[in-house]
C-alpha cells in the first residue's frame, strides 16, 4: 500500500497524447487517494490543466519524499522541460524520448524504494521510434531496466486476466 513517503510513481506517458489529460481529471477527483507523483514535465501538465479548466494545482517537486498529496493538486518530478511551443497531438521524437525517460526514471525510484509501484500513462510507440528509443513498449523497457528475464504483459479486472502468448 502506498503512503506518503513512498507514493506511488505514475509516469506522464507521451506529452503530446492523452496521458496529461487523463492524470488532470484522475487527480481532480476528489476520492482520489493513493498518494502519487508525476513522472513527467510540470509545463506540459500546466498547459493542459489551463486549456481543460481542470481544477488541479500543478506543483513541482524534486524527489518522491517531497511529496504531499492533497485532493486537486498534482506533484509533478520534472523530467523534462519542452517547453512553450512544444505541440500537443503531434507525433514527436522529443515526446519519445521524454516519455522513455519518465518510465525509466520511475523504474530507478522504484528500484531504490523511493516508490512503491509505477502506473503508466499512454506512450506513442510511433514517438519512442523516431526518439531511438530501442523498446516497443512499457512491458520490454520494465523488464530490461528491472534485470527480469522472464516476463509478460497482463491485462486484468475482476472477471478476467488475460497474458498475451504473442505480441
Amino acid at each position: 500500500m502506498s503512503d506518503p513517503q513512498h507514493p506511488i510513481a505514475v509516469t506522464m506517458g507521451d506529452p503530446a497524447g492523452i496521458g496529461p489529460e487523463i492524470i488532470a481529471k484522475v487527480f481532480a477527483e476528489p476520492e482520489f487517494g493513493p498518494p502519487a507523483v508525476v513522472y513527467g514535465d510540470p509545463g506540459i501538465m500546466r498547459r493542459v490543466v489551463n486549456h481543460l479548466a481542470i481544477p488541479v494545482d500543478v506543483r513541482e517537486i524534486k524527489a518522491p519524499a517531497d511529496a504531499r498529496p492533497q485532493p486537486g493538486s498534482v506533484d509533478v518530478i520534472a523530467v523534462s522541460d519542452l517547453g512553450d511551443d512544444f505541440a500537443i497531438g503531434k507525433v514527436d521524437a522529443r515526446a519519445g524520448e521524454a516519455a522513455y525517460h519518465y518510465i525509466t526514471e520511475a523504474i530507478a525510484a522504484a528500484m531504490k524504494g523511493d516508490v512503491c509501484a509505477i502506473a503508466t500513462a499512454p506512450i506513442n510507440k510511433e514517438s519512442l521510434k523516431l526518439a531511438g528509443v530501442p523498446y516497443p513498449g512499457h512491458t520490454e523497457m520494465l523488464a530490461d531496466h528491472s534485470g527480469a528475464s522472464d516476463y509478460a504483459m497482463m491485462l486484468f479486472n475482476n472477471e478476467l486476466r488475460v497474458i498475451l502468448v504473442t505480441i
